[in-house]
């Protein structure tokens, strides 16, 4: 044994250590993966939202603008809880895992998927009263929910995978 104090390379054992333990590091991969999901997401949402201005501004008197403001209208709602679930995942990363939060995320996750297939539905009776040149860009834009979707889905299984599916099932209850 040494009687020389520890040197600031050698930590006292009652110091931390510098990398998280496995389950932390775990965690925190968890929670970036759930983060580039929902970021996915975000980025066919941003595709959409663009698409669908320029098709209006192409357009200026749209075929069925009823409809047209009916996918507006979800797009402001799924840009919403899209968002809102993102800036919950980024939360619990910074150790915020109050009841509420998790409940919030959950529920975002699932209005954002409801507020997807409404706009598809809408998207699909446009595709079938418009013209040719406007179909062609509700076709670009069915592609990008479809991959919104996809990325949509994988999120909601990477916030399972961190909360546990029994928590997701609770919560996705309203318990």
């Amino acid at each position: 044994m040494s009687d020389q104090a520890p040197s600031e390379e050698t930590p006292p054992s009652s110091e931390k250590p510098s990398a998280p333990p496995e389950q932390d590091k775990s965690e925190t991969e968890k929670n970036l993966q759930a983060q580039s999901d929902v970021q996915q997401a975000i980025y066919a949402e941003e595709v959409i939202c663009s698409l669908t201005a320029q098709i209006l501004l192409v357009h200026q008197t749209p075929s069925a603008p009823a409809l047209w403001n009916e996918v507006i209208r979800e797009n402001h709602e799924t840009c919403y809880h899209l968002l809102t679930a993102m800036g919950c995942i980024k939360r619990m990363q910074c150790g915020d895992w109050h009841p509420q939060l998790l409940s919030t995320l959950v529920h975002c996750l699932y209005y954002t998927r409801t507020h997807l297939r409404s706009r598809a539905g809408y998207l699909n009776q446009l595709c079938t009263a418009t013209s040719t040149t406007e179909k062609t860009a509700i076709q670009a834009l069915m592609h990008w929910a479809a991959i919104e979707e996809e990325h949509l889905q994988c999120a909601m299984f990477s916030v399972q995978a961190i909360i546990g599916l029994d928590r997701w099932n609770e919560l996705a209850e309203g318990k």
